[in-house]
């Protein structure tokens, strides 16, 4: 158990601010990741994509948990330059 600590009623408060919104932002990434999970083809009753939820959780890189996922990109045709 942690050590009995004293703070104000105003840090209280303010921590009480923060600590909602940090709510409120998990619970929207929650809801991004769903819609991922729908994107990419996962089953309603499998959780998102893990590589994918742990680079969302850890600040990662998109393009690594894509990876780590399995997924490649296709070459876009519509970019290709035509040689010759």
């Amino acid at each position: 158990m942690a050590e009995n600590k004293t703070i104000s009623a105003d840090t209280k408060l303010r921590a009480f601010a923060l600590f909602t919104m940090a709510q409120s932002h998990y619970d929207k990434c929650r809801a991004f990741e769903a819609q991922l999970a729908e994107l990419l083809g996962y089953p309603d009753d499998e959780p998102c994509c893990g590589c994918l939820s742990d680079e969302i959780y850890s600040n990662g890189k998109f393009e690594t948990g894509l990876r780590k996922e399995g997924f490649a990109t296709k070459p876009n045709k519509t970019n290709r330059k035509k040689h010759g």
